[in-house]
């Protein structure tokens, strides 16, 4: 198998890796839906025991984190002083406790308070990462 070396061609290569991958989350989508109309129970549809939610959830967070090391040397910022991480991200943990807190029916408190503390490290672990590759 040759290699490709021009760029156009690489470039084209990765359009169409790009096009293929949201076809493939389009459907996934679409069957999820369809699962929902199906059931009228959302709990056995998202949660990570239906196989095509946790692909759909695994492949978005990978596009998350593959995209980072792209994004953040593009945007011509300069590095955010760890106070504003910080904060940015105890922002998304308070945002997100308070969505699971309602979402869960005012209930299941420490199920809020874990799932905005993971949503909040993984948030910050990002911002942090993406600081490496701004000026």
């Amino acid at each position: 198998m040759k290699k490709i070396k021009d760029e156009r061609l690489i470039l084209r290569n990765l359009m169409n890796i790009r096009i293929a991958w949201a076809v493939q989350n389009l459907t996934i989508m679409i069957f999820l839906a369809y699962q929902v109309m199906k059931s009228q129970d959302t709990s056995g549809v998202f949660n990570y025991g239906n196989p095509l939610w946790a692909i759909f959830m695994i492949g978005a967070y990978t596009l998350v984190v593959l995209s980072v090391n792209v994004s953040g040397p593009m945007e011509d910022k300069e590095k955010m002083t760890h106070k504003k991480i910080t904060f940015i991200s105890l922002g998304v943990f308070l945002l997100t406790t308070i969505f699971f807190y309602f979402a869960m029916l005012q209930v299941h408190l420490i199920l809020a308070l874990i799932s905005g503390t993971i949503v909040g490290l993984f948030i910050y672990g990002l911002l942090r990462y993406a600081n490496r590759f701004r000026y």
